[in-house]
C-alpha cells in the first residue's frame, strides 16, 4: 500500500503524516509526535515542510530484489519531477518526522575517541537530490548523484554537528573519511555537510548524523518519497499515487 503526507499552511513548521486508504482519505495524525499542534506548528525542523509532501512504498513486501528496488526509486523520483507542478523530488530509506532511519557507531579518520565516548551517529539513505528537495541546506560540497552506485567510490553525507565534532568544520569535513567502529579501515570519503535538521522528531537535540547514498545500499527495502510543489501539495497526491500505480500496481 502507499502511504501519503501533507504539509499544509506558511506558518506550519512541520510535516503532518496522513494515511491514504483508495478512497485518497487523509487522516491526520499528528498526535503521533506526543506533541499538542501549536507546538508542532511552531516548532523549527531545520526542513522546509512548506508545499512538502512525502507517501512511502515497501517494495520488500512484492519481493523486489536490490537491484530492481534502486531502479524503481530512479523511475518513481523520475516520474514524480514529471509531475505538472512538482519542483522537485528524492527519496529516503527512513521517514523524517516520523522515527525512520537509523544508528552506526562511526569512526572518523584523525579522531581518537574518548574513553567510553558515545560514537554513534544517526544514518538514512538517501537518493540525488534529497537536501534540495526537503530545503535542508548544503553547507560544503555536494549532494549525491547517479554515479553514486554500487562498484564506485563509497561516499558519505554528514550533517553540521558531525563535521565539527570530528573534524573541525564543515569545509575541513570535505574529503575525509568515515568508518565503522569494529573497523580500523574508513573507506567512505565526505562529499558534502548539511545544515542539522530535525531527522527522527521534533524533540531532539542536535546530534552526529550521517547518509549514504541509496543506490550504494546493498538491500534497500522501505523507500519514503519526498516531493515538494508548487502551491498546495495536497492536490498532488492522487498524482503521486497514481504514478506509484503506473509503474507497478502490486505497490499501489
Amino acid at each position: 500500500s502507499v502511504s501519503l503526507g501533507r504539509s499544509q499552511t506558511r506558518t506550519r513548521q512541520a510535516l503532518i503524516v496522513s494515511q491514504v486508504a483508495l478512497s485518497l482519505l487523509l487522516l491526520a495524525v499528528a498526535g503521533l509526535f506526543g506533541r499538542s499542534l501549536s507546538a508542532i506548528f511552531s516548532a523549527d525542523a531545520g526542513l522546509d515542510t512548506e508545499t512538502l509532501a512525502t507517501f512511502s512504498i515497501n517494495p520488500f513486501e512484492q519481493r523486489y530484489e536490490t537491484e530492481r528496488t534502486r531502479q524503481l526509486a530512479l523511475e518513481l523520483q523520475r516520474r514524480l519531477e514529471m509531475l505538472p507542478g512538482v519542483e522537485a523530488a528524492s527519496a529516503a530509506s527512513g521517514n523524517l518526522l516520523m522515527g525512520g532511519g537509523g544508528e552506526n557507531t562511526i569512526s572518523a579518520q584523525g579522531y581518537e575517541p574518548k574513553s567510553g565516548e558515545n560514537m554513534q551517529a544517526g544514518a538514512n539513505s538517501v537518493l540525488p537530490n534529497f537536501f534540495a528537495t526537503t530545503g535542508v541546506p548544503l553547507l560544503a560540497g555536494r549532494e549525491f548523484t547517479q554515479a553514486d552506485v554500487l562498484g564506485t567510490p563509497q561516499v558519505v553525507i554528514v550533517n553540521k554537528t558531525f563535521a565539527e565534532r570530528f573534524f573541525g568544520s564543515p569545509s575541513e569535513a570535505i574529503g575525509r573519511r568515515v568508518g565503522y567502529a569494529l573497523s580500523d579501515e574508513f573507506p567512505f570519503e565526505v562529499v558534502g555537510v548539511t545544515a542539522d535538521h530535525k531527522a527522527w522528531n521534533l524533540r531532539e537535540d542536535d546530534m552526529p548524523r550521517t547518509y549514504w547514498p541509496l543506490l550504494q545500499r546493498e538491500n534497500p527495502d522501505h523507500l519514503a518519497f519526498y516531493f515538494r510543489a508548487r502551491g498546495n501539495p495536497e492536490s498532488m497526491l492522487a498524482g503521486a499515487v497514481s504514478t506509484v500505480r503506473d509503474v507497478d500496481p502490486e505497490l499501489g
